[in-house]
């Protein structure tokens, strides 16, 4: 018997966004030792102690929970054709 494309085999199988085993094991240590790696990658990314490069690291980490990752999006004129911009003046800032 075929599937339709999107499909699971298995309509009981495991619901989709939940956690595998190896995630739950991880998660269940890190808690049996009191440890939030968020919260250490935080302390760690305003240590002065902690080289720069590695704190800018953690910060941009970090950042990614919290600002959407940026896609580069394609603009195309009508049927597809490629769009030419042309900037015909730009104004001068005003004092």
């Amino acid at each position: 018997m075929a599937y339709k494309p999107g499909q699971s085999g298995n309509s009981k199988g495991r619901p989709k966004g939940s956690k595998n085993k190896n995630t739950l094991e991880a998660i269940a240590i890190l808690d049996k030792k009191g440890i939030n790696p968020l919260e250490k990658m935080a302390d760690m990314a305003t240590d002065e102690n902690v080289s720069e490069s590695v704190r800018a690291r953690l910060l941009c980490e970090l950042a990614s929970y919290i600002y959407p990752k940026r896609k580069a999006v394609e603009i195309s004129g009508p049927d597809d054709e490629a769009l030419t911009v042309k900037i015909l003046k730009i104004p001068a800032k005003k004092k």
